[in-house]
């Protein structure tokens, strides 16, 4: 009896300790997928991150464009993908360009790195939901003519700063515009047939929308860009980036976070 007791005891204590050290592996092989996430999130934050306080009506995008995002992120993919192997995992992250941000109200911002051009709209919700765009650019050129938009009384505030290689060509210009109306900045670099666009209000058939686009040029070096709402709240924001990760014990499928 004494050993049919102690028998089952044993068992018990083996079967408690093997519970025990699944849960711990569990436990380490999530807190480990988690990790890689997260870092992945913050390798891609170098060349466009956002930023939101929890119950504000703004949002901060800043995006560094001296960076080939096309090489950039293909060079990356490749990285994690020869990675793999030395931490037991499987991991994969796809990219096509362009690289876009998409925010849980609706609002995408795009950066088209082919194109030269990047833009921001309500891809769903009200036409109204975005009240002003505060734009800082800097460029690499010295710019010649700017001309445009055309300010009016009302209608989605507009601020524009501007900083120029030459500090008496920088400027800051700021005022209305008609959101469902096109508006446009152009600066030449130097001349009319090398510029950059900033466009503001109906873009592209949405209305209260921003874009910024080069032709022929490639001055713009960075852009910081604080949105406004017209409702506050925390926001979740994702990059269009799949990304898969197979661990032991851990499986991620989803999108990278923006923030």
């Amino acid at each position: 009896m004494l050993f049919s007791v102690l028998a089952l005891y044993a068992t018990n204590t083996v079967n408690n300790r093997q519970q025990q050290r699944a849960i711990l592996q569990n436990q380490f092989y999530a807190e480990k997928a988690s990790y890689v996430l997260d870092d992945v999130a913050q390798d891609v934050r170098n060349v466009l991150r956002t930023d939101m306080s929890g119950n504000s009506i703004q949002i901060f995008i800043s995006e560094n464009l001296t960076y080939n995002k096309t090489s950039f992120l293909s060079s990356y993919a490749l990285f994690l993908g020869n990675f793999s192997p030395i931490t037991n995992a499987n991991i994969s992250l796809n990219y096509s360009d362009p690289l876009s941000i998409s925010f849980s109200d609706g609002l995408t911002y795009q950066s088209n790195f082919t194109a030269s051009q990047i833009d921001f709209y309500n891809s769903s919700g009200p036409s109204a939901y975005v009240t002003a765009y505060y734009v800082t650019i800097t460029s690499n050129q010295t710019r010649g003519t700017v001309s445009g938009p055309a300010f009016v009384g009302s209608g989605v505030f507009v601020s524009v700063n501007y900083t120029d290689p030459a500090p008496s060509n920088s400027f800051v210009t700021t005022g209305y515009v008609n959101g469902s109306a096109g508006n446009v900045m152009t600066i030449e670099f130097p001349t009319a047939s090398n510029y950059t666009n900033l466009s503001f209000g109906l873009v592209g058939g949405r209305q209260n929308a921003f874009s910024l686009q080069e032709v022929n040029v490639n001055a713009v070096t960075s852009l910081d860009l604080v949105v406004n709402r017209t409702s506050n709240g925390a926001l979740r924001a994702l990059y269009n980036l799949p990304f898969n990760m197979s661990l032991p014990y851990s499986n991620f499928t989803g999108y990278v976070p923006a923030q």
